[in-house]
């Protein structure tokens, strides 16, 4: 997706080293310390981690602690000395990182609503923030950019074809079904799954594909994305139970195995 913007000017910002280097290392980093259930069960479950967090993107802020935190060792001070050579860039980095980890909280009805608010002020006519500067106009625009790059790559395999998304849909289902046999889910994961996967296209993954299209940033490079997008929610609509019924059957063989 980097690679892929054709804006000169916002390229230029994007591909800036220090702010190249935040978004890799946001994306190495935003799944540290991942428990395999969602940050409502974490609350619900009224665990520690929660609590510290005043239950906002558990998962995602603790992943940005933990590794702030070896990042900030004295033992690899070579490291952050190649990153940043200033106090000013240490902060520009820090903000980047955060900013770039919690774009991946696809679920936080607030933080969501922000997003969703920031893009049309930028990207559309009608909402667009006239008060700002260019300067200002141009960093927002790379923030928001940025956040949306980091939404799409978190969870590209909807918008690539149905093996793939397929593929990597049994995994998070492997994850959840081994959460409701620990007694960290409330429903059986394929009682609802179908359901489930149709409101995340509907409500998420089409809609995201759809912004990444309309700004234009990115050409027609992202037009295969959302095509792919639409036609794997075709797909659960035409194989939802013969889907289901798979995913099932191979988390029984995979654990009969030993696989899991």
């Amino acid at each position: 997706y980097l690679q892929r913007i054709n804006n000169e000017i916002l390229e230029m910002q994007v591909a800036h080293p220090l702010t190249h280097f935040a978004i890799i290392f946001s994306f190495l980093i935003h799944d540290v310390d991942h428990t395999g259930v969602t940050n409502a069960q974490l609350v619900k479950e009224g665990k520690r981690i929660a609590a510290v967090y005043n239950n906002k993107s558990v998962a995602e802020q603790n992943s940005t602690d933990l590794a702030w935190s070896v990042l900030m060792d004295s033992e690899h001070k070579d490291l952050q000395a190649a990153i940043y050579g200033s106090q000013e860039e240490l902060e520009r980095f820090r903000h980047l990182v955060v900013n770039s980890v919690m774009a991946t909280d696809l679920f936080d009805e607030e933080l969501m609503a922000d997003r969703n608010k920031r893009w049309l002020e930028t990207f559309s006519e009608e909402h667009r923030g006239h008060s700002l500067t260019a300067d200002q106009a141009l960093d927002l625009k790379a923030t928001i950019v940025m956040e949306h790059v980091m939404m799409a790559a978190d969870i590209n395999h909807t918008m690539q074809d149905f093996h793939s998304y397929k593929r990597w849909n049994e995994r998070l289902f492997f994850e959840m079904c081994n959460a409701y046999e620990n007694g960290r889910l409330g429903t059986e994961p394929s009682s609802n799954w179908y359901e489930q996967e149709l409101q995340f296209c509907n409500q998420v993954v089409i809609p995201l594909a759809t912004k990444l299209k309309d700004c234009g940033v990115f050409g027609i490079a992202v037009d295969n994305a959302l095509a792919c997008a639409q036609a794997n929610r075709q797909q659960w609509d035409v194989k939802d139970a013969v889907v289901v019924a798979e995913l099932k059957r191979s988390y029984v063989d995979q654990k009969k195995g030993g696989n899991i």
